[in-house]
């Protein structure tokens, strides 16, 4: 019995075997406070093609869910290149001089890390060129060469990154018995950049192991790393999921303790009850975890779309903005310059706070207008509004006459 435990179709019964367990078992109740952000075909509709994101809309969102309370956010999407800068068309259309186009250069990495600063509580995914084992000779010894082949090719982090991983407690040192049996990195692959690392709470890995069918049932807790150069000195850096475990739970990574094969321990953690526990949850030796399938995934968690998320977004900063202006003087809308200059400076952290200002400047006129009988808004009504002809600002005009 013990020879067949390890043949093929013994273990793909046992998977099957699994599976049926799942799907006979009622599903579990989920905490109500987990829920994920889903870019789902509609966020495609809504903000346009995947590859054309720029990340300040990942930006909004984070900010979105600051202003609503979230406590912790992970965000597996990786940001391990810097993007490019960017200039507007209607900026460059508005600009008289070269400086005044470098000067709306839109940093939009710098407009991520700013949120995540403010937020304090992003965790970025990350991942590592995983040991998958080198080839080995007839004599099972490793052949000459493959040694300085992996070390040529990987590089270590970027300078100055591990020791900023250590300090935020994404990474802990070990000892060489605790990572013997867990997945081994030959290098970091892809982490976020230095401005986003400095500003998040903590980093953690987002890769999944497949068993052999191609589903995913097991769920790693920890991989192993050693820099060049320091094979006796290992860290085990955690699963993005585990380390926000973690955070809820007020367990610092430096307190868990881990025993391939049996256990991770998390001391005394924080319940939402208040009390306080020590939870084990049982690894194999490779410090992989059974993933305890709650529920089909679309009706068992909570969801909020992405473009739901920015539009509720737009729809806090305009009620902010109109709550600023209603305790200004009323006779600020015959100045719309100081209209402008006054809600800009209130509101510095909006970019697009033109956009707002504008909207509102042009229900209240037109609220007057239409009261006064006036029907559609006419290019010379537009113009006395704006200071624009429908001319130089033919999509203002297009849309300002649907809001008409």
């Amino acid at each position: 019995f013990f020879l067949v435990s390890f043949s093929v179709p013994y273990q793909r019964l046992e998977l099957l075997s699994l599976d049926a367990r799942f799907n006979l078992r009622p599903p579990i109740q989920q905490n109500p406070d987990i829920a994920t952000i889903d870019i789902d075909d509609s966020a495609l509709n809504e903000e346009g093609r995947w590859q054309d994101w720029t990340r300040d809309k990942h930006a909004r969102v984070i900010d979105v869910i600051r202003r609503a309370g979230g406590a912790l956010v992970g965000v597996d999407i990786y940001f391990s290149e810097e993007s490019e800068q960017a200039v507007g068309i209607h900026n460059i259309q508005r600009a008289s001089s070269l400086d005044e186009v470098y000067s709306a250069l839109r940093d939009y990495d710098g407009e991520l890390a700013e949120a995540a600063a403010k937020a304090r509580n992003i965790y970025w995914g990350a991942t590592f060129v995983l040991d998958e084992g080198p080839p080995e000779d007839e004599s099972g010894n490793e052949p000459e060469g493959v040694t300085r082949q992996v070390d040529w090719i990987y590089s270590g982090f970027p300078e100055g990154a591990l020791e900023a991983l250590i300090e935020k407690g994404s990474c802990i040192t070990a000892e060489a018995r605790q990572t013997g049996g867990l997945p081994r990195a030959l290098s970091p692959q892809a982490f976020p950049i230095p401005p986003l690392l400095n500003a998040a709470k903590g980093v953690g890995f987002a890769q999944i192991v497949r068993e052999a069918d191609g589903l995913v049932r097991k769920y790693p807790t920890f991989i192993a790393y050693e820099p060049p150069g320091e094979a006796s000195r290992p860290y085990m850096f955690p699963a993005i999921g585990l380390a926000m475990a973690c955070d809820y739970l007020q367990v610092p990574l430096r307190n868990v303790r881990i025993e391939p094969g049996l256990y991770v321990e998390l001391p005394d953690a924080y319940m939402p009850d208040g009390s306080r526990r020590t939870l084990r949850i049982p690894v194999n030796e490779r410090g992989e975890m059974v993933i305890n399938w709650a529920g089909d995934y679309k009706e068992t968690f909570r969801h909020y779309p992405y473009s739901s998320l920015i539009m509720l977004g737009e729809e806090d900063v305009l009620k902010r903005v109109k709550e600023f202006i209603s305790f200004q003087d009323p006779t600020i809308f015959q100045q719309p310059d100081e209209l402008m200059a006054a809600v800009v400076s209130a509101f510095p952290e909006v970019d697009d706070i033109a956009t707002y200002v504008a909207s509102l400047y042009g229900a209240f006129w037109y609220e007057k207008k239409v009261s006064a009988g006036e029907e559609y808004l006419t290019p010379a009504l537009f113009e006395a509004l704006f200071g624009l002809s429908p001319e130089s600002a033919p999509d203002l005009f297009e849309g300002q006459q649907e809001v008409f």
